[in-house]
């Protein structure tokens, strides 16, 4: 559930934060704390640096920071905001070179639900050749829970998994299958994975990103249902998202792997 821009990057970044699993995030830093030497950490699809801002408290050592972006605009703020490390604008996608011949662990968040299989297997197969670690944060796990329910709740949330699995030329997008997909691959290739449930649970403090949310949510399903009872539909959810009784539960999965 990344659009690719800073405001809702901001707007999502504290809900992760709460959600994020502390056991896989103090294994991903612990992993990189034993590096020979000093650790370098590569996240990809950075945004404006929330991985690093996350992660880099828990690390015990100094770590060398590269964020990877394939938006000149959100590289721009990541630089802006963290000036003292290297930030890097390149697509993610299609036959690229990764750019972590030198690291220790690489980190990534909603890219991976955004990518099709051949990428995930490319990327697992150059982490194992580096014998680095992953940590991958936040993942959207395709699950929506509404509190109140609502009789069109389900096809929504179905109408927006098929727009995040879009075939954009290089095969369909992982979606909500992204973590499965990877969990089996890394354990192919000989890594020890890890995976946590981490949702937002989103109540009436959470207003902004709710609402945010509910409109995306919107607006991917008025591509294939109709639109009037979408926007029907939207409207209640915003109206009870500013009550008492007004819930969100999104799910959402941290993964860590380390080579065995």
């Amino acid at each position: 559930m990344d659009d690719g821009t800073a405001s809702w990057l901001d707007l999502r970044e504290e809900a992760d934060r709460a959600a994020r699993d502390p056991a896989l995030a103090a294994a991903a830093a612990a992993f990189a704390d034993a590096a020979e030497g000093t650790a370098t950490i590569v996240d990809l699809g950075a945004g404006t640096g929330a991985m690093l801002r996350a992660l880099a408290p828990l690390l015990e050592r100094p770590a060398r920071w590269r964020l990877v972006d394939d938006d000149p605009a959100l590289a721009a703020v990541a630089a802006a905001r963290h000036p003292e490390v290297e930030t890097v604008t390149m697509a993610l996608a299609g036959n690229v070179l990764f750019p972590f011949a030198d690291a220790t662990l690489v980190t990534t968040a909603d890219l991976v639900g955004d990518v099709p299989e051949s990428f995930v297997a490319r990327l697992v197969a150059s982490l194992a050749s580096r014998r680095a670690g992953f940590y991958a944060a936040g993942v959207f796990d395709g699950t929506v829970v509404f509190e109140p329910p609502h009789a069109l709740d389900e096809a929504v949330v179905a109408a927006h998994d098929r727009f995040l699995r879009a075939d954009d030329g290089g095969g369909p997008a992982l979606g909500a299958t992204a973590v499965e997909v990877l969990a089996r691959t890394l354990d192919r290739a000989g890594y020890a994975v890890s995976v946590a449930k981490t949702p937002w649970r989103l109540g009436p403090d959470d207003g902004a990103l709710a609402g945010v949310l509910l409109r995306r949510l919107a607006d991917a399903a008025a591509e294939t249902l109709e639109r009037e009872a979408v926007g029907d539909w939207l409207a209640f959810r915003l109206e009870a998202a500013e009550t008492t009784d007004g819930r969100v539960t999104v799910g959402h999965d941290d993964l860590f792997a380390k080579p065995l």
